[in-house]
């Protein structure tokens, strides 16, 4: 367009409540008043500028963008002094120019809509599916609570006490998993909106992994956990809550994805003035294309399957982990997992 009409030209766009440059010559001469014209004339869709009634002192002769959806931008054509024409060819090629601009800005404007449109139908299928997921997680072993402590209290008096003892520690796990699902919902929601804060303290690393496995109650009992910490391990400075948390998930993961009866273990060593901690576990692997993946939100991988669990509990681990500016990973061979965190030991 500027070779066409040997002048400098720009075109505006809408950005919220004001006219931003997305096109301008590099010797097109901006001023206040010259974008106060191109203002009037989005507001009230109307020409103005050189050679016209309205405003006619200003050297950019301004034309409004005009399509069915109403103005959607505005054209400026700028003369050396605002007594300046076009002749009459130019004048219908500089409308043409017009007509052109209008339709192409409105159809990009029409596949910007379609693609938000897509995006929120696909956000809301996710939304939906992730409900479903999350009351479903929530009401299997709420079920099962439920019908363990109903047989005890309604037909008590048929059962053995082995029987009543079975049911009762049923319920007790699977209180303890609704427990840890609701939990991750909450440390998702307070990551979220930043109220995570680390209070550190000198913690035994062996203590820590105690309170870990307690909490895990019988998924930890029914499987072999090895562990291996040095002995002359000097406490370290962190928030025992929080990387307790971050345990729970990762062995939580490992025994629920690694082959039955393997065992899963967990080292920890000092190095480079970092706690170091792995946790590794025999299965299927992780494919090399999922290893980032895995600390999305609501990431689950193709070897979840049927497995309980949403999707948060990577995820929260490594918001837990970088909350002590530390660093989580994953490496993964054939058939071995494994997780490695550090944090700075800090100062005792």
């Amino acid at each position: 367009m500027c070779n066409t009409f040997q002048r400098p030209a720009v075109i505006l766009l809408p950005d919220g409540d004001s006219l931003v440059n997305k096109f301008q010559s590099p010797n097109f001469v901006s001023s206040g008043e010259e974008a106060r014209a191109a203002a009037r004339v989005f507001e009230h869709g109307q020409p103005a500028g050189s050679r016209i009634a309205e405003l006619p002192t200003t050297r950019t002769r301004y034309l409004p963008l005009k399509t069915w959806r109403g103005t959607v931008g505005v054209l400026g054509l700028q003369f050396a002094n605002p007594d300046e024409k076009l002749v009459a060819d130019q004048e219908q090629l500089l409308g043409a120019f017009v007509n052109q601009a209008a339709l192409a800005i409105t159809r990009a404007l029409l596949t910007n809509e379609a693609k938000r449109v897509e995006v929120l139908q696909q956000a809301d299928k996710l939304q939906k599916a992730l409900l479903n997921s999350i009351s479903h997680n929530l009401r299997t072993p709420l079920a099962s609570v439920t019908g363990a402590i109903s047989s005890v209290l309604e037909d008590g008096h048929l059962l053995d006490s082995s029987t009543q003892r079975r049911l009762l520690e049923t319920a007790h796990d699977e209180s303890r998993r609704l427990n840890r699902l609701v939990q991750n919902l909450l440390d998702m929601t307070r990551l979220e909106g930043g109220a995570v804060h680390v209070k550190r303290e000198p913690c035994d690393v062996q203590d820590v992994i105690g309170s870990t496995l307690m909490q895990l109650g019988e998924l930890a009992g029914g499987r072999q956990i090895t562990v291996a910490v040095p002995a002359d391990l000097p406490l370290i400075s962190m928030d025992s809550g929080l990387i307790v948390q971050v345990l729970v998930n990762l062995l939580d993961n490992a025994l629920k994805y690694s082959s039955p009866g393997s065992a899963v273990e967990v080292e920890a060593c000092i190095a480079d003035d970092q706690l170091r901690v792995r946790g590794s576990n025999q299965g299927s692997g992780i494919p090399e294309e999922e290893l980032e993946r895995v600390f999305e939100k609501f990431y689950r991988g193709k070897s979840a399957g049927t497995s309980t669990g949403v999707g948060l509990g990577l995820c929260i681990c490594k918001g837990l982990i970088e909350a002590h500016r530390g660093r989580i990973w994953v490496e993964s061979a054939q058939e071995r997992s494994e997780v490695r965190f550090r944090i700075p030991i800090g100062r005792v």
